[in-house]
C-alpha cells in the first residue's frame, strides 16, 4: 500500500485534497497521511520524520512545496496544487465585480518563482494593469518577512489605491484581515487538485516501471595480475576468492530476492531488481570498503540497469570499464537504462552525467575545441549542483584530475562559448587571481 502525505496549513484543504485525490489514486491501494503545519519551518520536521516511509507528497500550494524542494532527490515524488491562469482570472473577476469603478485595482503576493506566470496572465487579460501590484516572496524566508508584505499591501489599501488583496499566505491573510483590508486567500480549486493528483499518479507509475527494471551488480578484483603471474598464484587466488566470497555472500544476504553468479578470476554478478540495488547502495559501498580494509584488496563494482537482463549486464560491464579508466579507479560506477553514468553512487561525491548527445550544434562546438561530450556533461553536472560560480579547482576536485588539466578544459570551453568568465577571486596577496565561471546555453 502506498502512503501519500497531504501537506497544508488548513484542515479543510487537507480534507478536500484527500477526497479528490482518493478518486484518482484509489482508496484501496493508498493510505493518506495528513500533515498540518502552522509555520513553514514545521515542514523540515515533517520531511525528516516521514521521508523514508512516504511514497508521494501532495502540497496544497507552491509555497510549502518550494520551501522543501531543496531537500527533494530523484526518488522524492512531490507535486503541488498550482494556480492555473483560469483560477487567477477568477480572482481578478471577483475584484472587478466588487469595484464600482470597473477597474482592476488589486495587490497580489505569491512565490517569486511564479512571477513570469503572472506577467503572462496579465498580458493575456488585455485590460489596463497600471493598478495591479505584484509582490513576491521567497518561501524559505517568508516566516521572517511576511510582516513587510503585510505593510506593503496595507499601505496601498490606506492610500485608496486598491479595492482588494489576494494572498497565497495564511499569515498574510490573517494579518490583513485584522487590519480591515478586503483580502482573499487564494486556495486551490478542484481542477487544480485533480491535476496535481494525476501528475503524482503518473510519477508513481513511472517509478513502478522503473523499479521493475533488471539490475546487475558486477564485482571484480581491480588487479588480479599478481595472482595470475606468481608461481603459486592459482592457490593464492583461490584462498583470496574464498575470503572475498564471504563478504559478497553477506552482502547478498541483506538484499532479499537477489541471485549470485560466480565468474572467473574473482568476479561476481548479483542479479536483482532496480529497487533492491538502489535501496542497498550504502551496503554495497560499505562491502567494497570492508574488503579493501580487511583483505588489502581493491574490488570495484559496476551497476547496470535495463529492461532486460542482457541490457543490464552490458551496462554493468560498461560501468566496470568506465570505473577502471578513471585515475584513481572508481570503487563503484552505475550506468542507467538511458545511458546516464553515475560515478560513486550512494555517496556524497556522487556525480551523474550523460555520455551522449543528440545536439549537432553542441557536438560541433565541442569537436572544434577537442573536448569530449562526457567531460562537458560532467562539468555541467558539477556546475548545476553548485549554488555559485565554479572555478578550475572545483572542477579538478570533482573530476579527480589536476588543476592544470581542469584549467585547460575550461579554457577550451571558454573558446567554444559554452562557459563564460564571470569574475575573479584573489585568495591570497600573491599569485594570480582565480577565475570564476558560469554555464552558457549551447
Amino acid at each position: 500500500m502506498k502512503r501519500i502525505a497531504v501537506v497544508s496549513n488548513s484542515p479543510d484543504s487537507i480534507e478536500q485534497i484527500t477526497c479528490i485525490s482518493a478518486k484518482i489514486l484509489g482508496v484501496e491501494a493508498i493510505k493518506f497521511v495528513p500533515l498540518l503545519y502552522h509555520d513553514l519551518n514545521d515542514l523540515n520536521d515533517f520531511f525528516s520524520q516521514h521521508r523514508t516511509n512516504i511514497d508521494g507528497w501532495i502540497f496544497s500550494g507552491e509555497t510549502p512545496y518550494a520551501f522543501l524542494s531543496s531537500n527533494f532527490d530523484d526518488v522524492t515524488h512531490a507535486v503541488y496544487c498550482a494556480h492555473t491562469g483560469t483560477d487567477i482570472y477568477r480572482y481578478f473577476l471577483h475584484a472587478l465585480y466588487r469595484s464600482q469603478r470597473h477597474e482592476l485595482r488589486v495587490s497580489v503576493d505569491f512565490p517569486s518563482t511564479s512571477i513570469e506566470q503572472y506577467h503572462a496572465i496579465l498580458a493575456e487579460t488585455d485590460v489596463p494593469t497600471d493598478n495591479v501590484h505584484l509582490f513576491t516572496y521567497t518561501p524559505e524566508t517568508l516566516d521572517a518577512t511576511y510582516q513587510d508584505i503585510i505593510r506593503r499591501h496595507l499601505s496601498l489599501w490606506k492610500d485608496g489605491l486598491i479595492d482588494c488583496t489576494f494572498t497565497s499566505s495564511k499569515k498574510i491573510y490573517q494579518g490583513l484581515l485584522e487590519e480591515g483590508v478586503h483580502v482573499v486567500q487564494m486556495r486551490s480549486n478542484q481542477l487544480e487538485i485533480r491535476q496535481a493528483a494525476l501528475l503524482l499518479h503518473a510519477k508513481l507509475m513511472r517509478q513502478r516501471i522503473r523499479n521493475s527494471q533488471v539490475a546487475i551488480l558486477r564485482l571484480e578484483l581491480l588487479n588480479p595480475e599478481p595472482f595470475l603471474s606468481a608461481p603459486d598464484g592459482s592457490f593464492r587466488l583461490q584462498i583470496t576468492n574464498l575470503k572475498i566470497k564471504e563478504h559478497v555472500l553477506y552482502l547478498c544476504q541483506k538484499m532479499i530476492g537477489c541471485y549470485l553468479a560466480e565468474k572467473d578470476n574473482i568476479c561476481y554478478e548479483i542479479f536483482a531488481s532496480r529497487h533492491t540495488i538502489e535501496s542497498h547502495l550504502e551496503e554495497v559501498n560499505t562491502a567494497l570498503q570492508v574488503i579493501r580494509r580487511t583483505l588489502d584488496m581493491d574490488m570495484i563494482g559496476g551497476i547496470g540497469y535495463g529492461e532486460a537482463a542482457s541490457r543490464a549486464q552490458s551496462n554493468a560491464r560498461r560501468a566496470i570499464a568506465h570505473g577502471r579508466s578513471q585515475l584513481p579507479a572508481h570503487a563503484l560506477t552505475l550506468i542507467d537504462a538511458d545511458g546516464t553514468i553515475t560515478e560513486n553512487p550512494g555517496t556524497d561525491g556522487s556525480l551523474s552525467f550523460s555520455a551522449v548527445s543528440d545536439d549537432p550544434e553542441l557536438l560541433r562546438r565541442l569537436e572544434a575545441v577537442s573536448v569530449g561530450i562526457r567531460n562537458y556533461h560532467k562539468i555541467v553536472s558539477i556546475a548545476r549542483d553548485m549554488s555559485r560560480p565554479f572555478t578550475s579547482a572545483d572542477i579538478a576536485r570533482q573530476m579527480q584530475t589536476t588543476d592544470r588539466n581542469a584549467r585547460r578544459i575550461l579554457a577550451r570551453l571558454l573558446d567554444a562559448k559554452l562557459i563564460v568568465c564571470v569574475g575573479e577571486e584573489a585568495l591570497s596577496s600573491r599569485g594570480r587571481p582565480t577565475k570564476q565561471y558560469a554555464l552558457t546555453e549551447p
